[in-house]
């Protein structure tokens, strides 16, 4: 965070943000926020994202909220729908209409780097030119590179900054020329990937260098994702890589509703991704035409961000190791939009869930 910003706290939401300032053995006291949403055990969890009930395509949402990526996909046609995290409108914070089955972990596994204990208290502005109604879309774990969207005159712009030190303000931001949308950042902050129009085919746009242009799209790495599309008739959204570059969590969405969308995809090295599995999770599935979305993963891998089109408001899910399932879910505080975390899980990085959001991070006292 840039010492020239100002620290303040979110009173607002009395903030003691989860999953974010993160060792393991935290003595921190528990979110109320956890309890009774936590589990799956608990019961009438549901979490979703921001997506669009017709298609896909840049978008600025109805409601005013921050561009709607092509990410936000519909189950029932090509053509962008106005679509952003506040496409449901209202406050947020309502009870799910439905139940999840008992048998979630009743607290989230002691061996990851992101508590939901943590305390954030101080919140401030990204050290970024940001724009009209940003919409976080990544920011790389050593916090040296952030990508987000902006609400332009003409529909959503894509933008990329980039800083020296995790300490210091962001360079100017540079707009990403592209049709389609920016939907994901690598690592390394070398690689954008995109999404076609009509939502069936991820690119990537690579660079040499922090602070050098992207260049030309290639599909190579989405060869075999992209080629599933028209087989199953699958339209995709939003995703999210790890720290090492060998896991993929996206939304595919088939156009006869495929009811758990959200996939994993794991490979061993820089190989193509592969189709990957369902994440077969009550959280994660699909309902009423709304899916999920994910907008961060920890770097350890234990910890999935993700957007609830329902409650309009974040949620994070735990696993124990990277082979186990997601079996513990809890709320961010209300009105974060889209989140992410930096490399230690000490930062919070995100953007609002409505109008006139800012990019924010919290970090702990």
């Amino acid at each position: 965070m840039n010492p020239g910003n100002a620290v303040r706290v979110m009173a607002g939401i009395g903030i003691s943000l989860l999953a974010a300032t993160c060792s393991s053995g935290s003595e921190h006291a528990a979110p109320a926020m956890v309890g009774s949403a936590g589990a799956a055990a608990s019961g009438g969890a549901r979490v979703g994202s921001s997506a669009g009930e017709a298609g896909a395509g840049p978008a600025a949402d109805a409601d005013g909220g921050a561009a709607g990526a092509a990410g936000e996909a519909g189950a029932a046609g090509t053509s962008g729908e106005a679509a952003g995290e506040s496409s449901r409108g209202g406050s947020g914070g309502a009870a799910p209409a439905f139940p999840c089955a008992a048998g979630g972990a009743s607290s989230p596994p002691t061996t990851a780097h992101c508590d939901p204990r943590a305390a954030l208290t101080q919140v401030g502005a990204v050290p970024v030119k940001a724009g009209n109604n940003p919409r976080l879309i990544a920011v790389t774990p050593d916090e040296l590179t952030i990508a987000w969207s902006t609400l332009g005159s003409f529909g959503a712009q894509f933008q990329v900054a980039d800083r020296a030190a995790a300490s210091a303000g962001f360079d100017d931001p540079v707009l990403i020329a592209t049709d389609d949308a920016v939907v994901g950042l690598s690592p390394d902050g070398l690689r954008l990937i995109t999404l076609s129009q009509d939502g069936t085919s991820y690119q990537e746009l690579s660079r040499d260098t922090r602070g050098s242009d992207f260049s030309a799209a290639s599909v190579t790495a989405f060869s075999l994702i992209d080629a599933a599309a028209p087989a199953f008739g699958l339209v995709y959204s939003d995703c999210v890589v790890s720290a090492d570059d060998r896991t993929l969590i996206y939304t595919a969405q088939s156009r006869d509703g495929q009811e758990y969308p959200v996939r994993i995809s794991v490979r061993s090295g820089s190989e193509p991704w592969p189709v990957g599995s369902a994440i077969m999770s009550c959280e994660l599935q699909r309902h009423d035409g709304l899916v999920r979305n994910p907008t961060g993963l920890s770097t350890d891998g234990l910890t999935l961000f993700f957007f609830d089109p329902d409650r309009q408001s974040a949620r994070a899910a735990w696993r124990a190791s990277q082979s186990a399932d997601f079996t513990f879910f809890a709320d961010l505080p209300a009105g974060i939009g889209r989140a992410t975390v930096n490399a230690d899980c000490s930062k919070l990085y995100y953007s609002g869930a409505f109008a006139n959001a800012m990019l924010q991070v919290a970090s702990g006292p």
